[in-house]
């Protein structure tokens, strides 16, 4: 893929590392502190080993691409990086990343953005997300009009665990909670978290008044004691909702796992290459790897490819998760532009589609 410019969107990046210094051609970190200084592009800490692997794949499968790495953490770093990486007339765009706490249905300013840069006929290459056990999805019931949602029978809570080790390193408990109603009706959901006594130690109560509003409450929880604690859902009115319900957590597995759905934002941009992990050793699905479809029915992941990866910057350390698939599929597509420059973002998502056996066969070898 000689000359083919591919934007690496991540949180940091070591530019100078051996396995990709020769292709960088330009990097930027577009991150800001809370006093609105600029954030180096190697981050903090090991922040910056994930987009680096993520950069060591790509020149991997294509060794001449030309890398453009810009970091960003938020939304809004998200959106200027965008457009500073359209402004470079970037033939291509991957993230290794994405969110969760925005609904699948084509709203966010995220995937509006993606869409933009598809729209300009650049291909957009993302993660399909790793969050097949920590999702959970399904209607309101409350058999017992106790205003609590029953996940299964009569629980109505999902379990999530502190271990010891977890309170030691003080590692919060992060859950989202999204819904959407068939009829447009506005329905007003609260989310509660319970310690082992039934306790109420963490209450999330957005008013929600609005058609247009986004239906979202989420509880930041940090466990003091180990212990199972419990996440419910609470509905106060009258009538009884049709609502379907979502229930995120970016990092625990829940009780009630639900891999339909599980695909984060910008999977659900128009066009969009979306990418799933299997394991490179026997091809299996991974059993963490996000399945769709997104909230506005576009299939998900488009295609799978290896995870379970070596990289230099990992060392020993298997590289897992769909963060490591997707740049298999960037570094395709790069050797797709390369061969065949006319195609479109649409047309190079029909032909991986169409022919994905055939890519992975040839990975493989």
């Amino acid at each position: 893929a000689d000359g083919i410019k591919i934007a690496v969107l991540d949180l940091a990046f070591d530019e100078t590392h051996n396995e990709i210094e020769r292709n960088v051609v330009d990097s930027k970190s577009f991150r800001h502190d809370f006093d609105g200084l600029k954030i180096p592009l190697k981050g903090f800490g090991n922040e910056s080993i994930h987009g680096t692997a993520v950069s060591e794949i790509i020149v991997d499968v294509a060794p001449k691409a030309e890398l453009y790495l810009y970091t960003f953490a938020a939304e809004v770093e998200f959106l200027d990086a965008m457009d500073f990486a359209m402004q470079q007339n970037v033939d291509l765009i991957t993230m290794s990343a994405g969110w969760v706490n925005y609904p699948t249905d084509g709203t966010s300013e995220m995937t509006k953005k993606v869409e933009e840069a598809i729209s300009k006929g650049i291909p957009f290459v993302v993660s399909a997300g790793n969050y097949a056990e920590t999702h959970w999805e399904g209607k309101y019931v409350d058999f017992d009009d106790n205003g609590w949602h029953e996940f299964a029978q009569l629980d109505e809570g999902i379990s999530v665990v502190a271990t010891e080790s977890r309170v030691e390193q003080q590692i919060p408990f992060v859950l989202y909670l999204m819904w959407d109603s068939p009829s447009r009706t506005v329905y007003d959901f609260d989310l509660s978290m319970t310690d082992e006594e039934g306790d109420v130690i963490s209450y999330s109560a957005n008013l929600q008044e609005s058609v247009n509003a986004i239906n979202f409450e989420y509880v930041y929880f940090t466990p003091e004691e180990p212990g199972t604690y419990s996440l419910g859902i609470l509905y106060g009115g009258d009538e009884s909702p049709d609502a379907i319900l979502e229930i995120f957590s970016p990092s625990d597995k829940l009780e009630y796992p639900v891999p339909q759905g599980s695909v984060s934002v910008p999977t659900d941009a128009k066009g969009v290459i979306s990418v799933g992990a299997i394991n490179y050793y026997d091809s299996r699905l991974e059993p963490f790897s996000s399945q769709g479809p997104t909230n506005r029915c576009i299939q998900s992941p488009s295609l799978v490819a290896p995870n379970a990866v070596t990289t230099a910057v990992y060392g020993d350390t298997p590289f897992f998760g769909t963060s490591a698939a997707a740049p298999h599929v960037a570094g395709m597509v790069a050797l797709m532009i390369d061969k065949t420059p006319q195609l479109t973002p649409l047309e190079i998502l029909s032909e991986l589609v169409t022919n994905t056996d055939i890519f992975l066969n040839h990975m493989k070898n």
